[in-house]
């Protein structure tokens, strides 16, 4: 933003002030005019539900100068909420808003899409690990967990999910006390999304002429749900139509489905495509934590269908990409950190 600015002849400076609140004071001298952006800076752009709790942290902000919010990737879809709030924003993709009054605004827009993800990784690897890190971000009760119920729940040994816990303490993401462990879940969903590097395997991609509602239930023609409700799940759907089942967030035009074996589903009804034009992707994973460690279903035509875990959701439709889905998973995001 500061470069930005600068290379329009704006003159950008730090100002020190005696006061911990702001994390900087930037001063903007245009047209003959200063103005000062009290900077906020946070790990992650708020959801569009959280906005509605910073109104004190802006009005406080706002003794030093212009509210601003300052974080890695701001969507936008929060982006339009900020500034009828009192905000201005930027972020490091070079993206910005700044409302300064008096017909002084500069803005913007230079990605619409979150940054890649880091190749620095601090989560564990393998369906073992990454089920533990899934089940951390789902499950908000109970509050603490035990190091030998994670291992038995997740099939792994006691020594593995220890070695897993304690990575993850290290990056304080979790911490222990004498009942048990408990997570930042908020922290740790951030994490799995900048780190995770997909569900690996093979992928097919297909095409039909249908609506998604119809091309997955075509594809699961054959597909029977177990009748035990905690046996592993063979089958999963996920974004765009798996969102779609359990709120209508985003108009689904993309259908992802997980599946251990190819005799589950009934790929003969559609024709091989390029991933550029395919509308249904049967991948074949190689991390089967996709799958979820809890049961989460969905309703189609009253058919009762296994859903990714929401983890995996989220993910698929920043892989999948565009602004609306980006905004959609804000609101599943949300939704399954706030969930009781």
């Amino acid at each position: 933003m500061i470069d930005s600015l600068q290379e329009d002849g704006i003159s950008v400076s730090f100002v020190e002030v005696p006061d911990d609140l702001p994390d900087a004071v930037l001063e903007i001298y245009a047209d003959g005019a200063t103005r000062r952006l009290a900077i906020d800076r946070r790990r992650r752009a708020p959801y569009p539900g959280e906005l509605g709790t910073l109104f004190e942290h802006r009005d406080a902000l706002g003794r030093w100068g212009t509210p601003t919010l300052v974080a890695p990737f701001i969507p936008e879809s929060v982006a339009r909420l900020l500034i009828p709030l009192g905000w201005s924003w930027a972020d490091a993709q070079g993206n910005y808003d700044l409302t300064l009054g008096r017909g002084m605004r500069f803005k913007q827009r230079v990605s619409s899409s979150p940054p890649r993800r880091s190749p620095q990784r601090s989560l564990p690897q393998g369906s073992g690990g990454l089920s533990i890190v899934r089940f951390l971000i789902s499950t908000h009760r109970p509050a603490h967990h035990r190091t030998g119920e994670l291992a038995k729940r997740f099939d792994i040994t006691h020594a593995r999910a220890s070695q897993v816990l304690n990575q993850l303490m290290k990056a304080n993401l979790v911490e222990k006390d004498s009942w048990g462990w408990s997570a930042d879940r908020d922290a740790l969903l951030q994490r799995f999304m900048e780190e995770y590097r997909g569900p690996g395997g093979t992928e097919i991609a297909l095409y039909s002429l249908d609506p998604p509602r119809d091309a997955l239930e075509t594809l699961l023609w054959n597909y029977r749900m177990p009748a035990a409700p905690h046996a592993d799940r063979d089958v999963a759907v996920s974004a765009d139509i798996g969102l779609d089942l359990v709120a209508p967030w985003h108009h689904p035009t993309v259908v992802v489905v997980y599946a251990r074996e190819r005799s589950k589903l009934n790929l003969a009804a559609f024709v091989q495509a390029d991933r550029a034009s395919a509308n249904l992707i049967v991948r074949y994973p190689a991390d089967t934590s996709v799958f979820g460690a809890e049961p989460w279903l969905a309703s189609l035509n009253e058919r009762p269908l296994p859903l990714a875990d929401p983890t995996q959701l989220i993910w698929d439709l920043h892989d999948l990409g565009g602004e609306h889905r980006a905004e959609a998973a804000g609101h599943l995001s949300e939704w399954l950190l706030k969930r009781r």
